[in-house]
């Protein structure tokens, strides 16, 4: 979906949700998208595909763009993994580690400053001498107006969509979520302004979970229960709005009846000429600081750590992936991070 917005699309752009076939190799076989629910909904805007995961729209979205548009974005938010170049990376069939994952989630919350994942922070002998300091490197991939509307749209999915549950939060917060079709794999990948985290859940030796075992059932109630650990006793904060974004009120639905109004954000020049309010250029709000790179890109950081934890202003977005520990994209010299093993996941967006 951000490919499609660098590409011109908003998320009210229409899609339509209908049964369609794809020629699959030269047997001769047909591959034909399914939604989770086995129904189609006709036309519904992107807002809504996102949402709800409607696998077939974000198929025929990923038509409509091109496939190489997508990889190139995957490489940009820090994705290594090989990438299979078909139309069914639009339902995330390619193997990747949740690391990855959570840190391109993470780049987009960063206002798309991707940090690399630093696990050692720095390493100290037994005189606090410094032996090894590790600052990561920021790069700036996605530009701040983009990230932040596909913030908005990820907001969605908790607000109405799939990832509901994670309403128990509190807090304002951006997330999807994933399941494989024989529910091997289930995921959910979220953020608030000052934290990413991914959950993945399935076995070693892949086997199913269960029928209807969801990243709506079983990952987001581990998500909800880890950062409301995490966050509990810092600030509620909203996500910094840049100032070249548009919010407006937009009906969710392909109709334009303005039955079901939400708030969709876009870039500046790209609203909508009908809504169902007034739009507002939002002026930025108080919100986490992105660290800005040097000009060698890397990210300013203290020489050598303090002898005691300094508080610093909350700039970096760092990275949980559930179920390990947090991984600062820039913590403060004081600030060391535990070590987080990525593990393997087969994300898609084709289901709850």
């Amino acid at each position: 979906f951000i490919a499609a917005l660098e590409s011109g699309l908003t998320p009210a752009s229409i899609v339509d949700d209908s049964p369609i076939e794809y020629p699959a190799g030269k047997s001769g076989k047909t591959w034909k998208p399914d939604n989770y629910d086995r129904k189609f909904r006709g036309p519904i805007t992107l807002q809504q595909a996102i949402e709800d995961s409607i696998n077939v729209a974000a198929v025929k979205v990923q038509e409509q763009i091109g496939i190489r548009r997508t990889v190139e974005v995957a490489r940009r938010l820090g994705v290594e993994s090989p990438l299979g170049e078909n139309l069914s990376i639009a339902l995330g069939t390619s193997d990747l580690t949740l690391l990855e994952l959570t840190s391109a989630y993470g780049t987009i919350a960063n206002q798309g400053m991707w940090m690399r994942p630093t696990a050692i922070r720095y390493v100290l002998d037994a005189q606090r001498k410094l032996l090894e300091e590790n600052a990561p490197q920021g790069k700036q991939v996605l530009s701040p107006e983009i990230a932040f509307v596909a913030t908005q749209m990820l907001r969605g999915t908790i607000e109405r969509g799939t990832g509901a549950a994670a309403k128990a939060l509190g807090r304002p917060a951006a997330a999807k979520t994933g399941t494989t079709n024989d529910y091997s794999n289930a995921w959910f990948v979220g953020y608030t302004p000052r934290l990413a985290t991914g959950v993945w859940v399935g076995y070693d030796r892949p086997r199913s979970l269960g029928r209807d075992e969801t990243g709506s059932r079983v990952a987001v109630p581990i998500w909800t229960a880890f950062m409301t650990q995490a966050l509990a006793g810092t600030p509620i904060e909203e996500f910094p709005i840049p100032d070249r974004v548009v919010m407006a009120p937009v009906d969710l639905a392909a109709a334009g009846a303005c039955v079901r109004p939400v708030m969709m954000a876009f870039v500046a020049g790209t609203e909508p000429k009908v809504t169902c309010g007034p739009a507002k250029h939002t002026p930025a709000l108080v919100g986490p600081v992105r660290p800005e790179p040097t000009d060698q890109g890397q990210a300013a950081s203290a020489v050598g750590p303090p002898p005691t934890p300094q508080p610093v202003t909350p700039a970096p977005i760092p990275t949980a992936a559930a179920p390990s520990a947090t991984v600062p994209a820039l913590p403060s010299p004081g600030m060391p991070a535990p070590t987080s093993p990525s593990l393997p996941t087969r994300p898609q967006a084709q289901s709850p």
